[in-house]
């Protein structure tokens, strides 16, 4: 039995991605929290200390200031990531409103194939670890970093093909816990 999509690329794609990014994103901001609240940690810490040592500068403080740079090199980076995504996403609209293109998605027994105007890619079921029902997405995880997670939105497609293709999926990948 196949299964094909056809995704078109439209002003929310936007949203669309922002909502992957902070997906695959969240680990990292978790990071950058418990980075952040240990240079705070230290910080006071360093300053509390700071009258048996005579001076601010103290081993805590010291750590703290080094927690301080690693977590604003952290929040510079994340808010790199996401410009890059934003103005990714950006272009694909462009792209898409001038040539009026869309994604194409084809599940068949073997594989999930993506098409659109610039590349055809076929994926194994092999290369995806497990499926969840979020909010109104349907999200079909990789196992590598590269592809990182395949969206389909249910608001943008009729409920019988909705629940076919979860159905599918549901069959071939385990839920995510």
């Amino acid at each position: 039995m196949d299964i094909k999509i056809i995704k078109r690329i439209d002003k929310d794609h936007i949203a669309e991605a922002l909502f992957v990014w902070k997906l695959s994103n969240h680990k990292f901001q978790k990071d950058t929290i418990i980075i952040s609240f240990m240079c705070i940690f230290f910080l006071v810490l360093g300053i509390i200390r700071t009258n048996r040592y005579g001076s601010f500068w103290n081993p805590w403080s010291s750590l703290g200031m080094a927690f301080a740079f690693i977590a604003v090199f952290f929040g510079i980076d994340m808010y790199n990531r996401k410009q890059k995504v934003i103005s990714k996403a950006k272009k694909c609209i462009d792209i898409s409103l001038k040539s009026d293109t869309s994604i194409e998605l084809l599940f068949t027994d073997n594989l999930m194939s993506i098409r659109d105007s610039e590349a055809y890619v076929e994926f194994k079921w092999a290369v995806f670890s497990e499926y969840q029902l979020y909010q109104n997405y349907l999200l079909v995880f990789a196992k590598s970093s590269g592809l990182s997670v395949i969206q389909i939105d249910k608001n943008k497609l009729s409920g019988d093909t909705w629940d076919t293709a979860v159905n599918f999926i549901a069959n071939k990948l385990p839920v995510k816990k």
